[in-house]
């Protein structure tokens, strides 16, 4: 009875934290929308904690994906330049984490490391004195 009790405890934690990563997904498309990349990234990070508690390789996978598609439609945006350094540095501590949770040959796992490259150089570039 008690072994029972504890699978039906820890499905009910999976299925709420399943629930909240779902949650959390609708509220990011609204901060995408509403241009708010400060909360957005925020949201990711919150995302990202779930997937990872959720231990699931599809949902890995999915959030590595989310995180690549929101950073290319965070930086479609006009922003001020000194934004640029906080998404750059948010991204790749995201990436970070993305990246420990897939296998290398995952092809979402090549993309992340694709744009951790590309975010290096653009902080980098950020950096460089201007003339």
């Amino acid at each position: 009875i008690e072994s029972t009790r504890e699978d039906l405890s820890i499905s009910g934690v999976r299925s709420m934290t399943a629930t909240l990563y779902k949650i959390e997904n609708t509220y990011l498309n609204v901060c995408l929308l509403a241009g708010d990349y400060r909360k957005a990234i925020n949201t990711l990070k919150i995302m990202v904690e779930y997937a990872i508690a959720l231990n699931e390789y599809d949902r890995l996978r999915e959030i590595v994906k989310t995180i690549i598609d929101s950073k290319q439609e965070i930086c479609k945006r006009i922003l001020e330049p000194k934004d640029y350094e906080i998404i750059y540095s948010s991204f790749l501590e995201l990436s970070q984490s993305g990246l420990t949770h897939l296998v290398a040959s995952d092809d979402y796992a090549r993309q992340l490391y694709v744009m951790m490259e590309e975010i290096r150089y653009n902080l980098n570039e950020l950096k460089k004195p201007t003339e």
